[in-house]
């Protein structure tokens, strides 16, 4: 037994987001600004990209 669900109509409805990508050169000047930094756990994040 399979029980199978069409979401194309709630995908049409569905409001999308979407995130520009800033420029390199935007992107390496924050860390000048910055008074706290993070430390990034690559190997965790990889998988959720």
């Amino acid at each position: 037994l399979r029980i199978y669900v069409d979401y194309y109509k709630l995908n049409t409805i569905i409001r999308k987001n979407a995130y520009l990508i800033l420029h390199i050169n935007k992107l390496l000047t924050y860390p000048y600004k910055a008074k706290i930094f993070t430390k990034l756990n690559i190997r965790a994040a990889f998988n959720k990209i």
